[in-house]
């Protein structure tokens, strides 16, 4: 007996690293997928030492219900871009916390100026793409809340919550 989750929709996007411009994209129908097993349904896309892909499955009415991305390997030679190109900003609302970016940016890690704040973050150390709002829920966490981030090239930023 061959188990299959509900039907989905896949969203395949490759992005240039230091521009954040698509390079190429593919949407795929409704797919009953296997449960725990590897599917192939993108081959042949067009991937360079300077693209990431972003992989996004949807339920039918256009919910994210997963994510996962794939960065060049060895990563440690990437070259990344700077802070300012990359336009990462978070907004902070009573309950959540939207992360945006204008280019592809690893490991996204959300914190509180106040430390001595216990904070629960529903998901953090989260990869963030081009037109793709990721909204971490944060329990607690109200509009004027200090939150703070740090991700992978870059130290502490400051100054970017609000």
């Amino acid at each position: 007996m061959t188990l299959s989750t509900p039907a989905v929709k896949i969203e395949v996007r490759l992005f240039d690293i230091l521009t954040g411009a698509v390079l190429e994209e593919k949407f795929m129908a409704l797919h009953n997928l296997a449960a725990n097993r590897t599917t192939e349904l993108a081959a042949g896309l067009s991937v360079h030492k300077t693209t990431a892909i972003q992989t996004r499955m949807l339920d039918p009415d256009g919910i994210v219900i997963a994510r996962a991305s794939d960065w060049p390997q060895p990563l440690k030679y990437v070259m990344l871009p700077s802070a300012a190109a990359q336009g990462i900003t978070l907004t902070v609302t009573d309950g959540a916390v939207e992360i945006r970016s204008k280019t592809p940016c690893k490991g996204v890690e959300l914190y509180m100026a106040d430390e001595a704040r216990d904070v629960w973050w529903e998901d953090n150390g989260v990869d963030i793409f081009p037109g793709d709002i990721y909204v971490v829920k944060a329990p607690g966490v109200v509009k004027s809340d200090d939150v703070r981030m740090r991700y992978y090239g870059l130290g502490h930023e400051r100054g970017l919550a609000k």
